[in-house]
């Protein structure tokens, strides 16, 4: 669905690819994301011992703390450099 409503900006100008690329993050991310969690999550939850739940949560925060990126409220230019800028800057350095 969100690929989609992607494909569907793609007439739309030159940020077609930037809408692909956002859904296709978005899209590895939850999947990742919910396919990793109930795996880890799934023995320490089973057993009903409230205390290892609570550490695997916090080592959790504390890799999203570690690598995640800082980007609420930021524009996505502020964010990563658009894929143009780079390959203009390579070019001109050639």
């Amino acid at each position: 669905m969100l690929i989609r409503s992607c494909l569907y900006w793609r007439g739309r100008g030159g940020s077609e690819i930037r809408a692909i690329a956002i859904a296709l993050f978005y899209v590895i991310g939850t999947a990742l994301g919910g396919i990793t969690g109930p795996v880890i999550f799934r023995q320490p939850i089973g057993t009903g011992d409230r205390g290892t739940v609570l550490i695997e949560y916090l080592v959790a925060v504390q890799v999203k703390l570690t690598i995640g990126v800082k980007a609420e409220r930021r524009s996505l230019e502020s964010v990563a450099a658009p894929l143009t800028g780079i390959r203009q800057r390579t070019t001109a350095s050639s």
